[in-house]
């Protein structure tokens, strides 16, 4: 809720009337809205219904640290009690995605989704939410990056100096194993080697329709002495071919769902047999 300043104000502030040059009726002086975060809380408790600039100037609030933590737990139970009717539930989702950067996907001829979980939840969502947002005509482009790709672009945008909000990944979420957490201490790396051998092998199979044995040759060239640090006790043949009875196993999977946006020239599922990609370049 706003809050307007008026005469009621100490005496030690400006006067709310100034006169105009050579008298006549005083003019009303304009005077800066000051935001409330705990009037915003209060309406809503009341089970008012907020307007899109309320939402809006809490959640920047809460994102340059003017709302505490405890006024956001207190309006989160405020909603929790009262609900939130549908043009009340886009502007709180608009207002959290405009309260960091934004990328411009305008490009692309069709609506953009991406999934945003909390708790742990993200394995179970992502698996079947992609081909759903793609079976409804519209474009992720999460579908389509390789796990190495995906920690270069954490890196660089931690490192670009042209944002509003500089480092906004923990290093702790780029640095972390990556793991499915199926189990105690399981770690993708333990079954599938480091993503850097996995990637590599992969992009062979699948972007450039190669054979194990040339992928399993290719990466001993590439990574020579180190490869064995990372890919275990197995020969670069084996390992080649260990991934590659996998994608196979596995792709049953990817032909239920529909091809995706793609970044790369080919995909997995229908997209390793089909050129289907979306119309923008990187």
């Amino acid at each position: 809720m706003w809050l307007r300043r008026d005469s009621a104000l100490p005496s030690i502030c400006p006067s709310p009337f100034r006169g105009r040059l050579g008298g006549g009726t005083p003019e009303k002086e304009s005077h800066p809205m000051v935001f409330l975060p705990q009037e915003v809380i209060a309406r809503k408790r009341d089970g008012k219904t907020l307007g899109a600039d309320e939402i809006a100037s809490f959640m920047a609030g809460f994102s340059k640290g003017s709302v505490s933590h405890a006024q956001a737990a207190a309006f989160a139970m405020a909603v929790y009690f009262q609900d939130m009717s549908m043009p009340e539930r886009v502007a709180l989702t608009l207002a959290m995605r405009d309260s960091g950067d934004v990328l411009d996907w305008s490009d692309l001829d069709g609506p953009v989704a991406d999934k945003h979980s909390t708790g742990g939840v993200g394995d179970n969502v992502s698996l079947m939410l992609a081909p759903i947002i793609a079976a409804c005509g519209g474009f992720n482009p999460m579908k389509s990056v390789w796990k190495t790709d995906a920690f270069t672009m954490a890196r660089w945008r931690n490192g670009a100096a042209d944002f509003r909000i500089s480092n906004p990944i923990p290093e702790a979420i780029i640095t972390r194993p990556p793991s499915a957490e199926l189990a105690e201490d399981q770690e993708d790396s333990n079954s599938l080697g480091e993503y850097a051998a996995l990637d590599f092998v992969l992009k062979i199979l699948v972007e450039e329709f190669a054979s194990a044995k040339v992928a399993a040759t290719r990466l001993e060239q590439h990574f020579g002495q180190d490869l064995e640090s990372m890919i275990g006790d197995a020969c670069a043949e084996e390992y080649a071919n260990r991934i590659a009875r996998l994608v196979r196993n596995s792709q049953y999977k990817r032909m239920q769902s529909p091809p995706g946006v793609k970044l790369n020239a080919t995909d997995f599922g229908a997209g390793w047999r089909y050129p289907i990609a979306g119309r923008y370049t990187l």
